[in-house]
């Protein structure tokens, strides 16, 4: 539970760091939470619909079903949208990404 922020890369943008935040909202499964990427330059905004971006083109993407898996990293996923962390020693969460179409790497630590 809580907020983790962070950064995401895509790997088709890679010299792009993205302001990430990540809010936990409960600690049982399923797990529930929300996701937002902050300003997405232009380039990587054309892959998100219109209806997961605000004005400011920030990506929102709730998730309501995560899990927890065998190997203990968080999994949330919306629709199509795929994510998976691990916890490390520290408070911190590294794992990889799947929206809309694109993949990458997220980086978050507990605030």
């Amino acid at each position: 539970m809580g907020k983790w922020e962070g950064w995401t890369t895509f790997d088709s943008f890679q010299a792009l760091s993205i302001l990430t935040t990540m809010e936990i909202n409960n600690d049982t499964v399923p797990i529930q939470g929300t996701l937002t990427l902050f300003n997405l330059p232009d380039r990587v905004g054309v892959v998100f619909p219109a209806d997961a971006k605000t004005a400011g083109n920030n990506a929102i993407i709730n998730f309501a079903n995560g899990m927890i898996s065998d190997q203990g990293t968080l999994i949330g996923q919306s629709g199509h949208n795929f994510l998976e962390l691990t916890l490390f020693v520290g408070e911190k969460m590294n794992g990889w990404f799947y929206y809309y179409g694109f993949g990458g790497t997220v980086t978050l630590t507990k605030k």
